[in-house]
């Protein structure tokens, strides 16, 4: 994250499906710097939630990139990784190769669900509309430009 204020920046992951509370995590960092920030939530034991959402302590500009949402595996076996598949965009397309088997979801920033498979070939394509978009293979996700 970059400001060129230093803030804190809020993570609440609310709306609950089921009853629970709300979850709150905060961390600060310095101004104008890009800046590695992370929330732990492996307490967390109930992941129905709706919503999550980033509150700045501030009323300013705030830059996000690279937003990575990673899960601990208590699966027996090697789960394919982020690094064993192939993500990239070409116009109009977001491309994934070496994910045979794995699940592929792809998102806009708005979070809206543009494409998914639970099994993917070795080679999975989906036409989308050009923006910024986050595609999870196997839980790992990755953010993909689409010119």
């Amino acid at each position: 994250v970059y400001c060129a204020t230093a803030s804190q920046l809020k993570l609440q992951v609310d709306n609950p499906v089921t009853t629970g509370a709300a979850i709150e995590k905060y961390v600060s960092f310095p101004a104008n710097a890009w800046t590695k920030i992370e929330y732990d939530l492996s307490a967390l034991t109930d992941w129905n939630y709706k919503q999550v959402a980033f509150q700045p302590e501030h009323n300013t500009t705030f830059y996000f990139d690279d937003i990575t949402v990673t899960y601990a595996s208590t699966a027996v076996g090697s789960p394919k990784t982020s690094s064993q598949a192939t993500i990239f965009a070409s116009e109009g397309t977001i491309n994934v190769t070496n994910a045979e088997g794995s699940k592929i979801e792809i998102y806009s920033m708005t979070g809206r669900c543009i494409s998914s498979t639970d099994k993917a070939s070795a080679e999975f394509t989906a036409s989308v509309n050009a923006g910024i978009y986050m595609v999870i293979v196997d839980g790992i996700s990755t953010k993909v430009i689409v010119k």
